[in-house]
């Protein structure tokens, strides 16, 4: 643990409920990862698991899987039957995350364009049109239609891949939603581009929606990295992006 780290105030902490058929882990890990994403457990909050578990009303096992989760997403770092820590924003992750997004999901589009039935892109529109009618003022409901927007995009892409990029989209959300806090027009960008992406993906361009999709992601990372460490050049980011779209930034 570091030095600067604090103790975390366990009263913003409250029980969890456990509907039927409900497993304790993944309650747990769907309600911390909330609480770090909001901001309500901040970076380098240090927070005890005896505690924790007792706060919300689980033992200390699902607790630790609920962690371990966490951690493989890079969100917290525990130890066993140790205190955890929230991670702070880490541009190395920042870049490896979004670099990784710019490689591979065009190319998951690319292999699924061309192969969408009507059904599929109507799911596509559908899912743009339900995000329309949430944000902002209904940020879950906003969330779960857009993860189902950028989903519905690659369909048709092999399992491994897919699988690849859900791990990428997980870590990526944190940086997402600092992205769309800290810029008051990253609600009006997102809607364009999103709505860009399907136009082509409707029109059977593949290229063009891999491309749209490129820039969609480095723009969030390139944005976020121009506000937290501004005398770095994203080398890795940038090379990614020249390499799908032919130029190495966002107009």
């Amino acid at each position: 643990m570091t030095a600067s780290a604090n103790k975390l105030d366990m009263s913003a902490i409250e029980p969890i409920d456990l509907a039927d058929g409900q497993q304790a882990a993944g309650t747990a890990y769907d309600y911390l990862r909330e609480k770090i994403l909001d901001g309500t457990l901040p970076p380098d909050s240090i927070i005890s698991q005896v505690e924790l578990a007792e706060r919300l009303g689980v033992s200390r096992t699902p607790l630790r899987e609920a962690l371990r989760r966490l951690q493989q997403e890079g969100l917290v770092e525990a130890e066993h039957n140790r205190r955890a820590r929230v991670l702070a924003i880490d541009p190395d992750d920042l870049e490896h995350v979004y670099t990784n997004r710019v490689l591979f999901e065009p190319l998951a589009i690319v292999l699924t364009v061309p192969n969408l039935a009507p059904e599929e892109l109507a799911a596509i529109e559908g899912a743009l049109t339900e995000m329309r009618s949430r944000a902002p003022g209904d940020y879950t409901g906003w969330e779960q239609a857009h993860a189902r927007f950028h989903r519905s995009l690659l369909v048709h892409a092999p399992e491994p891949l897919r699988k690849t990029i859900e791990t990428f989209a997980a870590r990526g959300d944190r940086y997402r939603r600092l992205y769309q806090s800290r810029f008051q027009r990253a609600w009006t960008i997102g809607d364009a581009e999103h709505e860009a992406i399907f136009r082509a993906c409707e029109a059977r361009d593949a290229d063009l929606a891999g491309a749209l999709l490129a820039r969609h992601f480095a723009r969030t990372a390139l944005s976020l990295m121009a506000t937290i460490v501004p005398e770095r050049e994203p080398v890795q980011l940038r090379t990614a992006l020249r390499l799908v779209t032919g130029h190495a930034s966002v107009d």
